[in-house]
């Protein structure tokens, strides 16, 4: 095998190192300069390392690695709803690719990481509150439990007034996509918490009925989990992954659940 040949091996499982979701300019990268080479004829390493001075070849896996970066930054934000820090990278992006690497190494880019990574840490605490006031809106409707129901109520209030400190309002957060993604509810199941948040938001009041059934079935759960606990124990040490070590099951536990083990862990 020549020189050249272990060269073009060794590109080529450079390249197959990298993923074609998440790197693929790195990938390409290797690969196109395999044709260069062949393409100029090269027929020692001497001769294709001088090649490539002043091809876009020379730094061209330092702009790979740079654009494989950003562009996984812009997905990752689009896909978690953030589509304004996404516009931030996709306008980074562009000036790289008009500017090149001088754009890379200056303070305007480190600047525009630091601003979306603000963005992202504005997200993430809104994000917070925002998941806690539905996590109190789902205990006040369906916790059968009047403690948490009245816990849930003083978090409900909590939450809005944290909005309030933080500069936002209830109806920003549950209109952008970023948030209504938290509730993975429907679009009905979105638009009555809405109403619901509303409702509270003009009167400081939720409905305070009981709910009979709820509690009648926790019971009856209960029961049967520990009418048939040999039978969990049983079933869990048959799980074929591993991964569940008990059931929760609801009772009158201040916690609202009660833990039974199924099975040992293997050491």
């Amino acid at each position: 095998m020549s020189e050249m040949e272990r060269l073009y091996e060794l590109n080529r499982l450079r390249a197959d190192n990298f993923d074609e979701e998440i790197s693929p300019e790195q990938k390409k990268y290797y690969l196109e300069l395999n044709d260069f080479y062949r393409e100029q004829g090269c027929a020692t390493i001497e001769e294709a390392t001088e090649m490539i001075k002043g091809t876009p070849y020379y730094d061209g896996m330092t702009r790979a690695k740079i654009l494989d970066e950003i562009n996984f930054r812009e997905k990752a934000m689009r896909d978690a709803g953030y589509d304004d820090v996404a516009d931030i990278h996709v306008k980074r992006r562009e000036r790289f690719l008009a500017e090149g690497l001088p754009y890379a190494y200056s303070q305007e880019w480190i600047e525009g990481y630091n601003e979306a990574e603000a963005m992202t840490a504005e997200y993430t605490r809104r994000k917070e509150v925002f998941g806690s006031i539905f996590g109190a809106y789902f205990n006040i409707i369906g916790n059968p439990q009047q403690q948490h129901r009245t816990d849930a109520v003083r978090e409900l209030s909590e939450g809005l007034n944290k909005l309030n400190e933080l500069g936002v309002t209830f109806d920003e957060l549950a209109q952008n996509r970023a948030y209504r993604m938290l509730t993975m509810t429907t679009e009905a199941g979105m638009q009555r918490f809405i109403d619901f948040v509303h409702r509270f938001a003009e009167t400081g009041k939720v409905p305070g009925e009981k709910h009979p059934d709820l509690e009648e079935e926790q019971k009856r759960i209960g029961r049967w989990a520990a009418e048939h606990q040999s039978e969990l124990i049983e079933a869990g040490r048959q799980e074929k992954w591993h991964r569940a070590n008990c059931a929760a099951v609801p009772s009158d536990d201040p916690c609202g659940y009660d833990f039974i083990s199924l099975k040992e862990v293997d050491g």
